[in-house]
């Protein structure tokens, strides 16, 4: 498949140009922005500094590249580097870092306003790291550890405190390889344990202990 010469917004080869490598082969161009894409041509395609070929995607709900690779005797485009999801009046609501068509990297969902709703990590197609949500005014709803995709290690629910970004604890929860296991503990938002319950691999053990 030829690669055509078309005509490419300046600032897109300009940023090509300074993108960072990545592991496997070409170019994680990490640094476009959604608004980079306003002048650019849905489909052109174009080659980038390390010789690979790569496509715009130019939609009324994403923004991103494609890069062009080769499996086995076929060839195919998959996303490569920041995809941006679009809600229907144009705003970002979605950023997704993706590798050779893998999602690799960070990802951030947004509200209308713009303030981050969920923010995590993907290693290889999984979420690895903590999972957090946040309330409209960007304080700390929850926060979930992850390794290799599964929940693992202690989950919080925080109450809503105006006065900083993360409110007191009102829920620790043990995660195991993605089951519930050990304790619940909930609290009220003075820092008092209110209750505890305990679980086994993702069954409740006898009943909630009430503590007040």
């Amino acid at each position: 498949m030829p690669v055509l010469a078309l005509r490419v917004p300046a600032v897109l080869v300009v940023l090509l140009a300074s993108a960072v490598p990545t592991y496997g082969q070409g170019l994680n161009p990490a640094a476009l922005k959604a608004r980079d894409f306003d002048k650019a041509t849905d489909g052109s395609i174009f080659v980038g500094p390390k010789g690979n070929s790569f496509r715009v995607v130019k939609t009324k709900f994403d923004r991103g590249l494609l890069i062009r690779i080769q499996q086995g005797k076929r060839e195919k485009w998959v996303r490569h580097g920041t995809f941006f999801s679009l809600a229907r009046d144009g705003t970002v609501s979605s950023a997704t870092d993706y590798v050779l068509g893998v999602k690799h990297g960070e990802h951030k969902s947004f509200n209308k306003r713009g303030v981050v709703k969920f923010h995590y990590h993907y290693v290889k197609g999984q979420i690895h790291g903590t999972w957090t949500q946040y309330r409209d005014d960007g304080s700390v709803v929850e926060t979930v550890p992850y390794v290799h995709g599964r929940k693992h290690g202690k989950r919080y629910a925080y109450y809503h405190d105006k006065r900083r970004k993360q409110g007191p604890v009102n829920f620790a929860t043990d995660f195991v390889d993605g089951k519930r296991h050990g304790e619940s503990l909930q609290y009220d938002q003075n820092g008092k344990l209110v209750s505890r319950t305990v679980y086994d691999k993702g069954n409740k053990v006898g009943k909630t202990q009430w503590l007040r």
